[in-house]
């Protein structure tokens, strides 16, 4: 499992963290790990809002879970977004595509 925090390095890999992504070598073997650890009879059909549900703000899903004690390298707070969680080459870098989704969306392989 990735680390919960941002080494220099990783952030110093773009001027900006602001444009940071994550790749879709994590998205496929990490990410979906994460999905079908909190939810085995989901198969392939587990939808955004049921990762991230933002109607129970009180809840952390699986994303704001892994940022939640991140110190965010943006604004210095604790609480980060999930890309700024991750390390390695292999998990994050420069973004170079947007992946547009809507919540009602399904993730799987």
């Amino acid at each position: 499992l990735a680390p919960a925090s941002v080494s220099a390095a990783t952030v110093g890999d773009t001027d900006d963290p602001d444009l940071l992504g994550f790749s879709v070598h994590h998205l496929a073997n990490y990410f979906m790990d994460l999905v079908r650890a909190k939810y085995p009879d989901s198969g392939n059909d587990t939808t955004i809002y049921k990762i991230e549900d933002l109607r129970e703000l009180d809840t952390n899903g699986i994303i704001r879970e892994e940022g939640k004690d991140t110190q965010c390298p943006i604004d210095g707070e604790k609480g980060a977004a999930y890309v700024h969680t991750l390390q390695g080459a292999d998990h994050v870098g420069p973004a170079s595509i947007m992946l547009s989704y809507t919540w009602g969306y399904s993730i799987g392989d």
